[in-house]
């Protein structure tokens, strides 16, 4: 009679484990890399937008009073990849104040926008999404907009 050779207990247990520590290293990494995407899509579609408006400024000689959706394919401004729910919206402001309260796209408004515009300084920035620790969030809005912010206002 032929004897089958089967895995034991302690054989599977250890294959397990190794394959959920792997995991653990593994899934973090894809993560970060996932935020990179984003950030680096962002700053293409902010460099597309601001070009716009600089294009706007040689026109007209002034900065525009908003981003119009108009300037772009399909009427619409550039999607931010951190907003899944409203990507083409822009908050227009008009303030001395260069940064408005609200950095980061917060999910508990119904009018939240992924970019805002101050139509005093013409300065047009990106809002992310919260990425995990306050510190990564500071880190990506600075990453995205080129920017040296210490703190995000209203997080």
């Amino acid at each position: 009679m032929a004897q089958t050779r089967a895995f034991t207990l302690v054989e599977l247990i250890i294959v397990i484990t190794v394959l959920g520590i792997l995991g653990a290293l593994v899934i973090p990494m894809f993560a970060r890399g996932d935020t990179q995407a984003m950030t680096a899509a962002t700053q293409s579609n902010l460099r597309a937008i601001n070009q716009q408006a600089v294009m706007y400024q040689a026109d007209h000689g002034s900065m525009p009073d908003a981003i119009d959706p108009a300037w772009f394919p399909n009427n619409k401004v550039p999607a931010n990849p951190f907003d899944s729910s409203h990507p083409h919206n822009v908050q227009n402001l008009d303030s001395a104040i260069t940064d408005p309260t609200y950095k980061v796209i917060h999910r508990y408004s119904s009018g939240h926008h992924g970019w805002w515009y101050n139509t005093r300084l013409g300065v047009l920035r990106a809002r992310p999404d919260d990425v995990g620790s306050y510190e990564a969030t500071l880190q990506t809005y600075n990453a995205i907009n080129g920017t040296d912010q210490t703190d995000l206002g209203k997080y």
